[in-house]
């Protein structure tokens, strides 16, 4: 339904970045999903113009592909010498690999892979002496004849303009080919000219994805799909994958075998579509073999498809040289099983070479031509067999679900009228989301696709401003819910109740009785749309004009308004506006490196500080938070296990009757088993709380601190300092427990000196311990204990609080256990104090 959408908004508004008639109020953008498709949106737009129909265009499109493929491949093959009859035999094996059925209209444009036969031959000619632009012996760019270089701008703007993977794949095929060419030869020319192809391929990409590039130069905040380095593994190639019949065969033995391979085997995903069918997975075989046997000779074409594959293969598979891209150069490249569509034009190629040199030696006469003809025809047909299903599913259904869509939507667009906006409920994130329930991706899509002039809320891009309006009003209910729904300027209530676990009956429960009008609902009880335009005048009669209302909620982004003592949990997306994950049950995974909190402030009551509380379910190892209010730097805080967390914020940092943030920086998040997001905390609630709240309500009983002179130590056995993270008394020492311990104390004045001295002196050490010493939540200062002597920490005195309470954290991210003491041990204090 993706691809359905974009096609539509090319229809109807012209081009694919901007779509008035989504994401309502504001309207929904794909600035932040760069696609490198210019040429296939043209295709798309000559088709759409035509039409007028975004079903027959993307029907149309997509049967485009396999004559263009066609010709595409044939051109190539005959380019590469192969004797027509067997290029035409391997064009179409080419056209129908598992590849271009299995992807189909969902993944439109990867099935639109007509210029990859191009890229290939161009990776190819790289081998030839100069490469594609030099004469043998030199490189002179004078020497270069005017058509080559307008062949190569045009192959270049071309191949850029098929698809990201496929312009990425081809500029690694070139290099590498170039690169091999120039070592066999002993010299520069064939990587200068490969170079030379390649920088005007990745122009050419910059071309296409310049508009995205703009929009992030000019608003740097600018959400887009965030893709993580592991995920090259997971969306890897796998060989087996490659050579195994592809998912469904036609033969019931080799569909079970295929199938018990995906039901055992680890990391079977999107890589499940690179089977390459029977004829190109013997081409392939052969094809690395000759890798061996013509492994000095780049002259031949055995020679060089072979090396060629040897390489897609050892860049692709799972733990290859993917990761090292990933990881040093880009992760927005993931899906490297897609290589496979190169992989099978070689090995056809291989295969189309071999049968090319039978047919020159044996079809000599009319009748062995004719013979041959008759063979080449059987060897289609098995390869047809073999990549084809034969059963296809029954589209009855879907024809169904097509025509009672069509009825219901425009029952809603009858009723509501032209120009209207609805809100859909629940609310669901756009692109690439989970289900939600029996929701799956993109299918609030289904409204737009069969209406004209209705707008709706879904397509605003997650993270966006206008998705931030959308995703605070999905969290509301009841009178709440309507009433800024009419303020926001919404004609109507779409539900699915598919979203809901009670089939959205607690939502409508509390909404039916302030309607007057029954919903409009859907054949099968799946959808209902409520018509707000009664409720709206109702509700301008009793309030006047809403327009100041309304431009009151988009100043701040339809924020709920939080009150300092409540829990922010982790059901509540009206706050967890930026970084975090869907609600995962009983917790919301932070994802990346920052997340952030926001809520519209009330009035504060007069305090100086308030307590940030946080509780996580589970911690990733040691998290050092940065944490950040409205952008200013608040302090620090240790997450190491699921419990209760908190922190002093200066209570000046927050705007009364404002929208606030509070930003939390994650430097230590990391990716734990196979998934690919960066995970630090898992959070269960957070909130703002005033002290006397906090220690009524939570129970956080804050040590009652005694004042301390600087100049003097406190010892292991002084227990009044030493108020969190220390074992009891252990007669010469206290060990540290866990990730840090803490010291408490009252300074009743400052020394008069700029800096001082936090002096630890252990009895113990487990092995090297390396400490961070942090002072009233700010950075203080490193040590590294190594035995039991006088360690010297220097800090600004600047750091402590004059008449007022202090705290001193050290944090050992080095902490372990031994075999008999179950506890983290770091160090054994013998005594700690401050000293000028």
């Amino acid at each position: 339904m993706f691809n359905s959408a974009i096609i539509k908004g090319v229809i109807d508004n012209g081009w694919y970045l901007r779509n008035p008639m989504l994401g309502a109020p504001l309207g929904a953008d794909l600035y932040g999903y760069p696609m490198s498709d210019l040429l296939n949106f043209l295709i798309i737009k000559v088709i759409g113009t035509l039409t007028r129909s975004w079903a027959a265009t993307l029907n149309l499109f997509f049967l485009a592909t396999f004559p263009l493929v066609s010709i595409s491949a044939m051109f190539i093959f005959l380019k590469c010498r192969i004797r027509t009859p067997v290029a035409l035999v391997c064009a179409l094996i080419y056209t129908f690999i598992p590849y271009h059925l299995l992807r189909g209209e969902a993944h439109l444009f990867l099935s639109a892979y007509y210029m990859v036969p191009v890229i290939c031959w161009m990776a190819l000619n790289m081998f030839e002496e100069g490469g594609y632009l030099f004469n043998p012996g030199r490189i002179s760019f004078k020497s270069i004849p005017g058509r080559k270089i307008i062949a190569i701008l045009l192959f270049s703007f071309l191949a850029a303009s098929t698809g990201a993977y496929y312009a990425f794949f081809g500029m690694l095929f070139i290099l590498f080919a170039g690169a091999v060419a120039s070592l066999n030869r002993k010299s520069y020319a064939n990587l200068v000219s490969a170079l030379i192809i390649i920088c005007l391929m990745a122009g050419m990409v910059i071309v296409n994805i310049l508009p995205n590039l703009v929009d992030k130069l000019l608003h740097s905040q600018s959400p887009h799909i965030l893709r993580s380095a592991i995920e090259s593994e997971i969306y890897g190639l796998k060989i087996s994958q490659l050579l195994l019949p592809r998912t469904g065969h036609n033969l019931p033995f080799f569909a079970s075998l295929r199938d018990a391979y995906n039901r055992a085997a680890p990391l079977v995903t999107e890589n499940d579509m690179s089977a390459l069918g029977m004829v190109s997975a013997i081409g392939l075989v052969l094809s690395l073999c000759t890798v061996f046997l013509f492994r000095r000779d780049m002259k031949s074409n055995y020679g060089r498809i072979g090396v060629l594959n040897l390489f897609a293969v050892l860049l692709a598979t799972i733990g290859g040289g993917a990761v090292f891209i990933a990881y040093l150069i880009t992760k927005q490249i993931r899906a490297y099983n897609r290589i496979s569509i190169f992989i099978a034009f070689f090995s056809l190629l291989f295969v189309a070479h071999l049968l090319s040199a039978l047919y020159e030696k044996y079809a000599v006469t009319p009748k062995r031509r004719l013979i041959s003809a008759a063979a080449l025809s059987i060897f289609l047909l098995f390869a047809i067999c073999d990549q084809v299903p034969i059963r296809w599913g029954s589209y009855s259904r879907y024809q169904e679900k097509v025509a009672s869509d069509k009825k219901f939507f425009s029952a809603v667009e009858s009723a509501l009228g032209k120009d209207s906006s609805v809100f859909q409920l629940p609310y669901f994130p756009f692109p690439e989301t989970p289900p939600l329930n029996k929701i799956t991706d993109y299918e609030h899509f289904r409204g737009y696709l069969n209406t004209r002039e209705v707008k709706w809320s879904y397509g605003a891009f997650k993270g966006s401003y206008a998705d931030a309006i959308i995703k605070s009003i999905g969290y509301k209910t009841g009178q709440d819910l309507l009433d800024t729904l009419v303020v926001m300027g919404y004609d109507g209530l779409f539900i699915d109740r598919f979203g809901y676990e009670d089939s959205g009956a607690g939502v409508e429960e509390q909404i039916r009785p302030l309607i007057a009008s029954r919903p409009l609902e859907s054949d099968d009880g799946r959808f209902a749309v409520y018509n707000l335009k009664a409720y709206r005048d109702e509700f301008i009669r009793k309030n006047g004009d809403i327009q100041a209302k309304r431009n009151a909620l988009l100043r701040d982004r339809a924020l709920g308004l939080y009150v300092p003592g409540e829990w922010i949990t982790n059901t509540d997306d009206r706050y967890l506006t930026s970084g975090w994950s869907v609600d995962e049950g009983t917790h919301r995974w932070s994802q990346g490196r920052a997340v952030k909190i926001e809520f519209k402030l009330g009035p504060v009551r007069p305090s100086p500080v308030m307590k940030l509380v946080i509780v996580p379910k589970m911690v990733v190892g040691v998290q050092q938070l940065q944490v950040f209010v409205n952008n200013k730097k608040a302090g620090y805080m240790f997450l190491d296990a699921p419990k209760e967390y908190f922190m002093d914020i200066d209570t000046g940092l927050l705007i009364p009757d404002a929208v606030n943030s509070i930003s939390l920086k994650l430097p230590n998040a990391k990716h734990i088993g196979g998934d690919p997001r960066l995970l630090a905390l898992a959070l269960g609630k957070a909130g703002l709380f005033y002290p006397e709240d906090a220690r009524r309500r939570l129970r956080l009983l804050e040590p009652v601190l005694h004042v301390y002179s600087p100049g003097k130590w406190i010892g292991h056995n002084d227990g009044r300092f030493l108020i969190s993270g220390w074992s009891k008394n252990e007669d010469t020492h206290r060990w540290s427990e866990g990730h840090s311990a803490k010291i408490g104390f009252i300074l009743k004045e400052l020394p008069s000196s700029p800096s001082m001295n936090l002096v630890v002196v252990p009895s113990m050490v487990m092995g090297w311990q390396y400490a961070e010493i942090f002072i009233n939540g700010r950075k203080a200062g490193i040590a590294l204990f190594h035995g039991p002597k006088e360690y010297r920490i220097k800090f600004r005195t600047a750091l402590l609080k004059e008449n007022a309470p202090n705290e001193i954290r050290l944090n050992f991210p080095r902490a372990k256990a031994v075999k008999s003491d179950p506890r983290l041990l770091a160090v054994a204090l013998g005594k700690i104090g401050l000293f000028h």
